[in-house]
């Protein structure tokens, strides 16, 4: 059996395969999960919005706009879809 640790982790880190591919990053082991998506990885409205659809179709789980709009850091938005 999986423990909650390793799912989240999982989660995390296709959240930031997500956020590497739409933001142009190199480096993966550089997208921490802590980094500002505003600040840091530059997502604005639209690009928030894409994301959440993404996270959505990836997730099979339907999120408030609320939560893209009170994420923080990739960390954030892994908490958002584990606790669909």
């Amino acid at each position: 059996m999986i423990d909650s640790k390793t799912v989240e982790h999982k989660v995390l880190d296709i959240i930031r395969q997500m956020l590497k591919e739409m933001s142009g990053h190199r480096a993966l082991a550089a997208l921490r999960s802590e980094a500002s998506l505003d600040r840091e990885l530059g997502l604005d409205s639209l690009a928030r919005a894409e994301l959440l659809i993404r996270l959505q179709r990836e997730f099979a789980v339907q999120l408030p706009d609320s939560a893209m709009i009170e994420a923080a850091t990739p960390a954030d938005l892994a908490q958002a879809v584990l606790s669909t």
